[in-house]
């Protein structure tokens, strides 16, 4: 894609897999650890799109889709199964049990994801 957020950070986002800032920022939710990592690609070239094109625009879902062909396919996956991984078990014990992954194998695994968007 040609784009490289300048941070990514792992935070409780609520309601949000991810999100992007006009600064070039990446901001995970630490559900996304949690997702195939099929769609967690999904989540990385979407927000990696946004550092691109600031809004829903058909530019921004090409751009998505020449990165991502089955693009469509994976937001269907998580706008099906998303809410499964918000299950009473993980929400009561998923932080803490990721609490105990240091950040940093977070934002490397996050990384990596970022780098296999740009092997495409």
């Amino acid at each position: 894609m040609g784009v490289e957020p300048k941070s990514v950070k792992i935070l409780d986002l609520q309601n949000r897999w991810a999100s992007w800032t006009p600064g070039g920022n990446i901001n995970f939710h630490w559900k996304c650890m949690l997702a195939p990592l099929k769609i967690l690609d999904y989540i990385v070239v979407h927000e990696l799109a946004h550092l691109l094109y600031p809004n829903h625009s058909t530019q921004f879902w090409n751009e998505v889709d020449k990165m991502m062909p089955d693009f469509q396919e994976r937001k269907v996956w998580l706008r099906e199964h998303g809410e499964g991984m918000d299950s009473p078990h993980i929400k009561n014990d998923g932080p803490d049990r990721l609490r105990k992954v240091p950040l940093s194998a977070w934002q490397s695994f996050l990384a990596d994801a970022v780098q296999r968007t740009h092997a495409r």
